[in-house]
């Protein structure tokens, strides 16, 4: 049976602010080198980064149908994260479905599939990473999950904050454990009061890219 959970825990304001302070690359290298997405998923624009919660969707290669019912329940500063069996020859996303995005608040959409109207999205300023773009319409016919465990390329995207937890203390202690060493003193150097503070790591939310 097809279920939709419409709630699940989000992370703190605060964690997600935190954690945007970083580049995903230091994330990445932070959790063990786990979590990158396919290099293949790229933004529309190169200037464009996020950094919030995930919204995970499951679509039909070529239909959208879910993704506009996760557009609906999606709140401000969320993610929506679709995956469609990385079929690359569709335009799942456009410029309707960006402003309806951008009037809710949401922070960045993202997909193993295509997308197109860029150049409206760009100027939009709703940050996209796709897998593709392209112009070809899709149908609105197929039922899937959303706010499930994702499979989305060679990693698994949860929504749930609880399934994030075991992430966020390893995450904590990684970026900690990077900070003492970028200000342990260099041979032969003092090292200045600022070093001897105590650092305050930083919590991960599902997603985050630059």
């Amino acid at each position: 049976m097809i279920h939709v959970k419409t709630k699940f825990q989000r992370p703190d304001a605060d964690v997600v602010s935190r954690l945007a302070a970083f580049s995903s690359a230091t994330i990445h290298e932070a959790q063990g080198r786990r979590g990158a997405l396919s290099s293949k998923i790229k933004p529309i624009d190169r200037s464009m980064s996020f950094c919030g919660p995930a919204v995970t969707v499951a679509c039909a290669p070529q239909d959208n149908l879910m993704l506009q019912v996760a557009i609906h329940y999606a709140q401000a500063g969320d993610v929506v994260l679709v995956g469609a069996q990385e079929f690359s020859d569709a335009g799942t996303f456009g410029d309707v479905l960006g402003n309806a995005m951008k009037a809710k608040g949401i922070a960045a959409m993202v997909t193993d599939s295509g997308v197109r109207d860029t150049q409206d999205l760009i100027e939009l300023g709703l940050p996209v990473f796709s897998g593709s773009v392209c112009i070809k319409g899709t149908v609105k016919e197929t039922l899937g999950p959303i706010n499930h465990p994702l499979v989305f390329g060679d990693e698994i995207i949860y929504p749930e904050t609880s399934s994030a937890v075991t992430q966020t203390a390893s995450l904590s202690s990684a970026v900690r454990k990077r900070r003492r060493s970028s200000r342990s003193p260099k041979p032969g150097t003092t090292p200045n009061a600022s070093s001897s503070r105590p650092t305050t790591p930083a919590a991960p939310p599902s997603s985050c890219a630059d």
